[in-house]
């Protein structure tokens, strides 16, 4: 028997909200098309209403599709019994994941005794990455959003007081 958990469901269907939203708007401006045309003659009205609708049924299919064989295919290979996690591969993405994290950090040196910073001082973050994470892209690089760890709420929460400020592009022109 298959079981989930609802965060799990919400993250997935939070996940396909691009695909809901494509629908929507492809059935929305059928109708539009289908009210917007209703001073045209009988023949030419007729015919866009239904070229019209065949358009937007068209979107709704290719857009399902791209659900079906994108995002949600692991996910229903798991489901149907045709796909596997084997918990070799599991503790291989662990341990992985644990050594990207270990070469990821960056320790700072405490020179001149400045750590720990006292409260009140100001943390500078450099950026646009440093206030807009970027939540990972689809497939093997999607990751679940739905608790995320914004690196500025540690700072505040701290008692530092944080400025922000955006590097200029310094690529050659």
């Amino acid at each position: 028997m298959i079981s989930f958990e609802m965060e799990d469901l919400i993250g997935v269907i939070q996940g396909l909200t691009p695909y809901f939203i494509a629908i929507g708007a492809a059935l929305l401006l059928a109708l539009i098309v289908t009210i917007a045309v209703g001073k045209q003659k009988k023949p030419l009205r007729s015919l866009i209403r239904k070229e019209a609708w065949i358009a937007a049924i068209l979107a709704v299919i290719v857009t399902v599709n791209m659900i079906l064989f994108g995002p949600m295919s692991t996910l229903i290979s798991l489901a149907t019994g045709s796909g596997s996690v084997s918990v070799e591969t599991t503790d291989e993405a662990s341990a992985v994941a644990l050594q990207i994290a270990e070469e990821g950090f960056v320790m700072l040196e405490n020179e001149n005794s400045m750590l720990p910073l006292d409260s009140g001082k100001k943390l500078n973050l450099f950026g646009w990455a440093s206030t807009n994470p970027i939540y990972g892209g689809a497939g093997s690089g999607g990751i679940n959003d739905l608790f995320p760890i914004v690196s500025l709420e540690r700072p505040s929460s701290s008692g530092l007081s944080r400025r922000a400020m955006d590097l200029p592009n310094l690529t050659p022109s």
